[in-house]
């Protein structure tokens, strides 16, 4: 497919690079039959959680392909004046400070110190209403948009791309600390990372900020960062000293990932759950519609740490505790391997559609603020199910679309002021 440049932020490859990188190191390890620990789980199971994945490869891969390889990438040399305002610094401080004094006089601020997800406590706080819980949501997707923006346009006015790559490199350690001691979010400091290369590569270097090295040592360097924090986490907290083993697992993109798919088709071959044959899909389309029509809608990752409760006797969600899903999972339940290979067709068309944004002439305004927020889908096509990917494309579009008109008002009404 082309591509503009070096610009190596696809959906669709990203995918790829992906899971390659959460389940090849696992099949090297098997092939030189080093030990491999999933309790609860068959060690004669993991060749096929493998062969599983490289079936959702092959699928994901072949339809992917197929609709986007006549589609061309927009040049053009006109950049909007909101793509570098200065409104997007000053609104990322002050919805970040307006959510800070929220949670404050909430008691919602959980941090690392209390063992707990901020993000899962304000999903499941009842005391606020549903109402009162979208505003805080949608309040804290807006705040994450404004950040990435904002960093956008500070690296985007660097006079070169040594001062650029100095003035990303800042902003993402900053925001990595903050984001993992304050807010609990292992993955804020890579999720900056990746987005602002996004944004710049689309608002001022063309596809060419980064070349192909430096782009697999981010990868390499982004997930064996996410595994020292998990190693960080457990030792402040627990006391835990990891061994060799943890440390191996460093380089695996989230095992977790490949784990709860090992237990899931597990379940499924002894009969301990039935089969969903495709209820998810519907599940998901409903859940497109507003919260007030359509009611609570089961998450699968939900549906997991019930049943990991029920078969382990340990109440995770009463503790706070989510767990990730995995994609081929969601496949196997539907209708076993079958159903693996239709779950790629499903993220090949969920890809394209964040693929679209990017390439396509009429998004060419919106572009780089839809399309460096939802680029993180890539890595959520792994590890959600279809409903939580749906539902994470429709806020995008939804808290996107109101915060650029925001900003476009309060830039227009700055340059009327300065006319008189």
């Amino acid at each position: 497919m082309p591509r503009r440049g070096s610009d190596y932020f696809d959906p669709g490859l990203l995918f790829l690079i992906f899971t390659i990188m959460g389940t090849a190191p696992i099949g090297i390890m098997l092939l030189l039959k080093l030990p491999i620990v999933i309790t609860g789980v068959r060690y004669s199971l993991f060749p096929k959680i493998i062969f599983l994945h490289l079936i959702l490869i092959t699928s994901f891969t072949f339809f992917y392909y197929l609709i986007n390889f006549k589609r061309k990438i927009v040049i053009s040399n006109h950049t909007p004046p909101i793509w570098h305002t200065n409104t997007w610094i000053w609104m990322a401080i002050s919805l970040t400070l307006a959510l800070f004094a929220i949670q404050i006089l909430n008691d919602m601020l959980l941090t690392r110190q209390a063992g707990s997800n901020s993000e899962i406590s304000r999903i499941f706080n009842t005391r606020i209403g549903v109402y009162g819980q979208q505003f805080l949501i949608h309040l804290g997707n807006i705040k994450g948009y404004a950040t990435l923006f904002a960093v956008g346009t500070i690296v985007s006015r660097a006079q070169t791309l040594k001062q650029a790559y100095l003035r990303l490199a800042v902003c993402s350690i900053l925001l990595g600390i903050i984001g993992f001691g304050i807010f609990s979010s292992r993955g804020a400091a890579l999720g900056i990372l990746l987005s602002t290369i996004c944004y710049v590569n689309i608002t001022r270097w063309d596809g060419t900020f980064i070349s192909g090295r430096i782009f697999i040592l981010l990868m390499l360097l982004g997930v064996a960062a996410t595994g020292i924090l998990d190693l960080l986490e457990s030792f402040f907290i627990n006391g835990t000293v990891p061994n060799k083993y943890d440390i191996a697992m460093l380089f695996i993109l989230d095992f977790g990932i490949f784990k709860n798919a090992a237990v899931v088709v597990d379940w499924v071959d002894q009969g301990i759950v039935n089969l969903r044959n495709g209820e998810n899909y519907l599940t998901a389309i409903k859940a497109l519609m507003p919260k007030q029509v359509r009611g609570d809608l089961p998450l699968l990752a939900n549906w997991y740490v019930s049943e990991v409760s029920k078969q382990q006797g340990v109440d995770y969600a009463a503790q706070g505790q989510g767990f990730g899903f995995s994609t081929v999972a969601e496949g196997y339940l539907n209708w076993r391997t079958f159903g693996v290979f239709i779950q790629g067709v499903v993220l090949a068309v969920l890809a394209s559609v964040v693929r679209f944004v990017k390439v396509s002439k009429k998004m060419r305004f919106l572009s780089p603020f839809i399309f460096s927020t939802a680029i993180g889908v890539s890595y959520i096509l792994i590890r959600g199910d279809t409903m939580g990917i749906m539902t994470r494309l429709k806020n995008y579009f939804l808290d996107i679309i109101f915060i650029v008109i925001v900003v476009t008002v309060i830039d227009t009404a700055i340059k009327g002021k300065r006319k008189y």
